[in-house]
C-alpha cells in the first residue's frame, strides 16, 4: 500500500508544479540583448516560443497600396541552459522594406537568427504593389513551426483603389492569414492570427465614384473564431487575435487586435486594415498591425502618407523552477528520500483515511440499489 502511496504522489505533484514564465519584448531593433537565466532554471521543463516581427503596409505609391505580411511562430522545448549563466537574444522590429535586416529579427540563444537555438522569421513590407510575405517556416528554427499571413495584394487598381489589409501573425494554434486584396474604392480587411478558427481579411467593394455603395470590408477573425473589426468609417480595431477592419471610402482602416495566448496582455496579433479611397485619388491613413507581429494595411488611394506599422517581435520563456529555486512561488519537486520517508511515517494514516473513503463509497453505493430495488418491487405489486 506504502508502495501505491508513494507512485501516486509522484504523478501527482509534478501537475502541481508552479510553472514561471518570463516575457522578453523590450528594446525591438535594439539588437542583440543579453539574458541571465535564472537560479532555478530547470533544463528538463521549458518552453520557449517566439513570433517575429510584421511587416509595414506600403504608402504612397503610384499603385494601390500593398498590406504587409504578418511574423512567423516557433517554439521549442527543454533547451539546455546554465542556471545564472547568460543568453543572447533579440527582438525583431517591424520591416520597412522587401528584403528587411537583421534588425527585424527575433531569436534566443544565438548571436544571428541562423544559428541560433530558436528564431521567428519576420513580415515583410509591403512594396511597388506587390504584397508583404509572411514570415516563414523555411526561414525560422524550432521544432513547432507556423508561417505568417501574406499581406492582401494592392496591385489591381492604380493609384486609386482602397488599400489591402495587413497579414496576421502565426502562433501556438497555428498559421497567421492573408489580409484582403484591394479593390477599386473600399479599404479591406487585416487577416486573422493563430489558427485555429481564424480567417483571412475580406476585400472592400466598389461603386460609382466611390460614394454610391462602396465599402469597406472586415477583417478575419482570429483564432477563436471571434475578433474581426468590422469596416466603417473609419474601420474598427480588431480584438482577440482578429485583423481590423478596413475603412469605407476616405477613411482609416482598424488595427490589429491581440488574443491572450501567451497571458491575459501578449499573443497573436491580426493584421491593419486598409484605408478606403475617393475620388479623384483622395484616400485614408490604414491601421497598425497587432502588437506582436501584425502586418500592417496599405494607405488608399494616392494618400501621401505611411503605410501601418508592423507589430514587434515577442519572446516567451515558460519553464517549471527546479528544485530548491525560489522560481516566483516556490516549486513542488520534493526529492525521492523526503517523499519516501513522509509515506514512511505517515502512510498507514493515509491508507486508513483512503479505505474509510472507499468504503463510504461502497455503503452509498449499496443503499442506493437498495432503494431501486424497493422502487421496482413496488411498481410490480399486485393489488
Amino acid at each position: 500500500m506504502k508502495r501505491l502511496i508513494l507512485a501516486v504522489l509522484f504523478l501527482v505533484l509534478p501537475s502541481l508544479a508552479h510553472a514561471s514564465q518570463i516575457i522578453l519584448i523590450g528594446s525591438p531593433g535594439g539588437g542583440n540583448q543579453t539574458f541571465t537565466v535564472p537560479s532555478d532554471w530547470n533544463s528538463a521543463a521549458n518552453t520557449i516560443e517566439c513570433i517575429g516581427a510584421g511587416g509595414d503596409g506600403e504608402g504612397n505609391t503610384a499603385n494601390t497600396p500593398s498590406g504587409g505580411g504578418g511574423g512567423a511562430y516557433a517554439a521549442i522545448s527543454n533547451l539546455t541552459l546554465t542556471a545564472g549563466g547568460s543568453v543572447t537574444y533579440a527582438i525583431g522590429t517591424d520591416a520597412t522594406s522587401s528584403s528587411g535586416n537583421i534588425l527585424n529579427g527575433t531569436y534566443f540563444n544565438g548571436v544571428v537568427p541562423a544559428a541560433a537555438s530558436l528564431s521567428c522569421d519576420f513580415g515583410r513590407a509591403g512594396t511597388s504593389g506587390s504584397p508583404g510575405a509572411g514570415g516563414l517556416t523555411a526561414n525560422s528554427i524550432g521544432t513547432t513551426l507556423f508561417d505568417g499571413g501574406s499581406g492582401g495584394n494592392g496591385s489591381q487598381y492604380g493609384g486609386n483603389g482602397g488599400g489591402a489589409g495587413g497579414g496576421g501573425a502565426a502562433g501556438p494554434s497555428g498559421i497567421g492569414q492573408a489580409g484582403g486584396d484591394t479593390s477599386s474604392c473600399g479599404g479591406s480587411g487585416g487577416g486573422g492570427s493563430n489558427g485555429g478558427s481564424s480567417t483571412a481579411g475580406n476585400a472592400g467593394t466598389g461603386g460609382g465614384n466611390c460614394n454610391s455603395g462602396a465599402l469597406g470590408a472586415n477583417g478575419g477573425e482570429g483564432t477563436g473564431g471571434t475578433g474581426a473589426g468590422a469596416h466603417g468609417s473609419p474601420g474598427v480595431n480588431g480584438s482577440n487575435g482578429g485583423g481590423g477592419g478596413g475603412g469605407d471610402p476616405y477613411f482609416s482602416g482598424g488595427n490589429g487586435g491581440c488574443d491572450i495566448s501567451f497571458d491575459a496582455s501578449h499573443g497573436s496579433c491580426g493584421g491593419g486594415g486598409a484605408g478606403g479611397s475617393g475620388f479623384a485619388n483622395v484616400g485614408a491613413t490604414a491601421g497598425n498591425g497587432g502588437t506582436y507581429g501584425g502586418g500592417g494595411g496599405g494607405v488608399g488611394g494616392s494618400q501621401a502618407t505611411n503605410g501601418g506599422g508592423g507589430g514587434q517581435g515577442i519572446i516567451v520563456i515558460t519553464y517549471t523552477p527546479s528544485g530548491g529555486g525560489g522560481g516566483g512561488g516556490g516549486s513542488f519537486a520534493t526529492s525521492t528520500a523526503s517523499l519516501a520517508g513522509f509515506v514512511d511515517n505517515y502512510g498507514d494514516i493515509i491508507a486508513w483515511i483512503a479505505g474509510a473513503f472507499v468504503l463510504l463509497a461502497l455503503i452509498k453505493l449499496l443503499f442506493a440499489g437498495f432503494a431501486a430495488f424497493r422502487l421496482i418491487k413496488d411498481k410490480y405489486r399486485p393489488y
